[in-house]
């Protein structure tokens, strides 16, 4: 009963302190803001570990939105790139160590869907990954893509939303993530903005593009938040 009470009254004085701090804060006291400024700067954001490891196997990454893969060709290409560059630089061979992962060439997939539209289209995803020497296919659905005006105003708003898995092209079998048919759901939105020289539609789309296909491939490498743009900040969070 004693221990309880002691235990009790420790937790009582530490909310206490805490609070205390929260209040200075407030109040302005740059002595607890500088402390937090400098473990920031000299420990910084702890890294993120990837949610799924691929492997060294090589792999393919597809990206389609299959409601509309006539007019959202475009994006599913950029994406492919951005995917692609952002994996390659990020788990490529370090030293004496190989590459961590083997992405298939996304011209190879181009061929594939130029040369032969007639067998591809009644191809399975892990048919295509297997017809171009995959083990696994990095699967995309690119559900939304595009700008945004805001409603009432001139603003406009990049917007991305996506369903990522990876699938075995031995077995057709989804290995990421096991608990959700459709895959792990990616979505971002940039920060809306007044058109002007430098914001401009074609521009917002693109960087929606590219920082939604950074967010889908940071799911499968090391990464620290140090290293996102400004305005990446906990702006999309897979939702698990």
């Amino acid at each position: 009963m004693n221990t309880n009470k002691a235990t009790v009254m420790k937790s009582i004085r530490g909310l206490r302190y805490l609070s205390l701090l929260l209040l200075a804060g407030l109040a302005g006291c740059t002595a607890v803001g500088a402390g937090a400024v400098v473990a920031s700067k000299v420990l910084g954001p702890g890294a993120v570990d990837p949610v799924y490891t691929i492997g060294p196997e090589p792999t393919l990454v597809l990206v389609e939105n299959y409601r509309n893969p006539v007019g959202a060709m475009s994006d599913s290409e950029q994406v492919t790139r951005f995917v692609t560059m952002a994996m390659n630089e990020n788990l490529k061979a370090d030293k004496d160590k190989p590459p961590q992962i083997t992405i298939i060439d996304p011209e190879k997939l181009i061929e594939l869907q130029n040369g032969r539209p007639a067998e591809y289209s009644k191809m399975k995803i892990h048919e295509v990954g297997r017809a171009l020497g995959a083990k696994h296919v990095l699967y995309v659905d690119l559900i939304a893509s595009g700008v945004d005006m805001t409603p009432g105003s001139e603003l406009l708003r990049g917007v991305f939303n996506a369903n990522v898995k990876v699938i075995d092209t031995a077995t057709g079998q989804t290995l990421f993530p096991t608990d959700v048919p459709e895959g792990l759901a990616v979505s971002w939105q940039t920060k809306p903005q007044r058109p002007s020289d430098r914001v401009y539609p074609a521009a917002v789309r693109e960087r929606a593009l590219r920082v939604g296909s950074d967010h889908i491939a940071r799911l499968f490498y090391k990464w620290k938040p140090d290293d996102a743009p400004d305005d990446d900040q906990m702006q999309a969070v897979p939702e698990l």
